[in-house]
């Protein structure tokens, strides 16, 4: 249970570039001011929450959970993270859906941090319930939802979109931790997910890091080749053996 007592992360902590700080602490800001009272929680989770935020790649993932469900204030907090000059990916929640774990499988992965004391909030009002999420929840969330990934990238492959290099790498960086996970190990950044991949799978280790801080808005040859190469293997079913 959260209490009042409970260790509140300041936003000074984090290993994360001086911009994403101030816009982090500024949301929260806002977020008081918005909702008020009914404020009951708020969290940077993720990378940022991690420290293993990429400066110009990574978002800024915030969990906020509310008293009560008011369309106007969920409104006027979306369009605050919408004007920001870093992508702010918004989970909202009521307290009851929070407290009674009505979660889609990422909102539960930060959640589960926050349970394992991986990372904590910036922001608490009052007492509430931690979910008892496991990570037997976290597996059986990747196993309903990997087929829904693994379609949106293998649509992504097809549709040769231009700015196709950052949804490409990030469906397959989700995919990647869900192979791992699969298999009892989390990972909490790029450069851990496809290094870890590669030895436990015995392939050749991608250069994920490189590939992100190329200029270049669409993938590598290099990079397109690998994501198809991994995702034919998983539709095989060839990580299973």
């Amino acid at each position: 249970m959260f209490t009042s007592e409970l260790k509140i992360r300041d936003f000074s902590d984090y290993q994360i570039p001086s911009e994403y700080r101030t816009i982090a602490k500024n949301y929260l800001s806002e977020a008081q001011a918005i909702f008020e009272d009914d404020l009951m929680l708020f969290a940077i989770t993720s990378s940022c929450a991690l420290n293993s935020c990429i400066d110009g790649w990574s978002d800024i993932d915030v969990l906020i959970v509310t008293k009560n469900f008011d369309v106007t204030n969920n409104e006027m907090i979306h369009k605050v993270g919408n004007s920001q000059k870093i992508r702010i990916a918004l989970m909202l929640l009521t307290q009851y859906e929070f407290e009674n774990n009505l979660l889609d499988d990422k909102t539960r992965v930060a959640v589960w941090h926050l349970k394992k004391g991986l990372t904590y909030p910036n922001y608490v009002q009052g007492n509430m319930i931690i979910p008892n999420i496991t990570f037997k929840d976290i597996q059986n969330d990747d196993k309903v939802m990997m087929p829904t990934y693994l379609h949106k990238l293998r649509r992504l492959f097809w549709e040769n979109t231009e700015n196709s290099k950052r949804p490409i790498i990030k469906m397959l960086y989700i995919v990647i931790k869900m192979e791992l996970r699969k298999r009892g190990y989390v990972v909490c950044s790029y450069a851990n997910a496809f290094q870890r991949f590669a030895i436990m799978y015995n392939e050749q280790e991608f250069d994920i890091l490189k590939e992100i801080s190329s200029k270049s808005k669409n993938p590598s040859p290099e990079f397109l080749a690998y994501a198809q190469y991994v995702v034919k293997k998983i539709c095989k079913g060839e990580y299973d053996i």
